[in-house]
């Protein structure tokens, strides 16, 4: 599971990362194109979630 949200944030797939009362939440974009955000979306979500 991580793993493929890992990748569809490197990708740009998923998008809008953010936090509600402790949850991730983000869109779904199936055209995404990996970005700038994409990557900052990526590294936001292995330092909130993926590493602990």
């Amino acid at each position: 599971m991580w793993d493929i949200l890992c990748y569809m944030l490197e990708d740009g797939s998923l998008t809008d990362l953010r936090t509600e009362h402790g949850n991730a939440i983000g869109t779904v974009d199936l055209d995404g194109e990996p970005s700038e955000d994409a990557r900052k979306n990526l590294e936001y979500f292995k330092e909130a979630y993926y590493a602990k």
